[in-house]
């Protein structure tokens, strides 16, 4: 079985029970704050997530600020139980609120225990955090 695409890029917070794991996004340069490029359509994330996908498909990644490495932290064409084959769309850069584009992510998995750490995740969650927040924002799951 083979692990999680990311798994070198996370600094692992928290596991529960082999089925749930949390973990900060962190780049090979050590670097772990990002801009984040994404397929889908951005919402308010007042009743949704602030990224939605479009037409069932999204492709989510991380571009380090510091050395511009590019992680692709998730893609439902090949992340998930049931992965989605349609074609890709054009990025647009992740910006809450009017000035805010670099982001600290917390990447967030729910497993069946016989998937876990792989990419057959049942939900996938992720949140960023910004130095202007009081907390962390939900931007996909």
């Amino acid at each position: 079985m083979s692990e999680l695409r990311i798994i070198n890029n996370l600094e692992i917070i928290e596991e529960i029970d082999n089925v749930a794991l949390n973990g900060k996004l962190k780049c090979n340069c050590g670097c772990n704050e990002f801009y984040i490029y994404h397929t889908g359509k951005q919402t308010k994330g007042i009743l949704s997530s602030n990224i939605v996908k479009h037409k069932k498909q999204v492709v989510i990644n991380a571009q380090c600020v510091n050395c511009k490495e590019i992680i692709k932290i998730f893609d439902s064409t090949i992340d998930g139980i049931e992965p989605i084959n349609t074609k890709k769309y054009e990025f647009k850069k992740l910006v809450l609120k009017k000035d805010i584009d670099t982001f600290k992510i917390i990447m967030m998995y729910n497993y069946y225990k016989e998937d876990y750490k792989t990419n057959k995740f049942v939900k996938c969650f992720i949140e960023v955090e910004n130095k202007k927040f009081k907390k962390s924002r939900r931007i996909f799951e």
